[in-house]
């Protein structure tokens, strides 16, 4: 029968997760880290649990907490770390960007239709609904922040 606490040992052990195998915060002291290193370590030990990959777990369960309390391979780890917490808010930062300007473009494309059917129904002498809910997207695309950045934005 599969422990489940075994295999999340395992899971994040495989994965290099050394945080999460103990499951401690990256600024867990020494002492909570020899607390929950005693507390798996007695829900994972091949005598206690029927699991039988539970040896392989504890050892990587050993080799994390001796790794976590050797400040300088927790450093260089916390600095693995860090630098990929970093790539991963930039890659973030990316996404929200392209996003913006993906809704920025759609706002200016609503905006320039409205333009366009507003000239072509007071032209023919048409007002409708739809009309006036366009000349609202325009004014609200006037409105927008980004424009007072770049005032060719809504340039027709």
């Amino acid at each position: 029968r599969r422990d489940l606490r075994v295999s999340l040992i395992l899971w994040h052990a495989s994965n290099g997760r050394w945080y999460h195998v103990l499951n401690v915060k990256r600024r867990a002291s020494r002492k909570q880290l020899k607390k929950a290193y005693r507390n798996l370590a007695l829900r994972a030990h091949p005598d206690k649990t029927c699991d039988e990959r539970a040896a392989s777990a504890f050892d990587a369960l050993r080799d994390t907490y001796e790794l976590l309390l050797d400040e300088r391979r927790r450093a260089q780890y916390d600095d693995v770390l860090a630098r990929d917490d970093e790539r991963l808010r930039q890659r973030r930062a990316q996404q929200r960007a392209k996003a913006a300007r993906a809704a920025r473009v759609a706002l200016v494309a609503t905006a320039r239709g409205a333009w366009h059917m507003l000239s072509f129904s007071w032209r023919n002498k048409r007002c409708t609904a739809i009309v006036v809910a366009l000349v609202c997207l325009r004014v609200l695309a006037a409105q927008a922040p980004w424009v007072e950045a770049d005032p060719e934005v809504l340039r027709f």
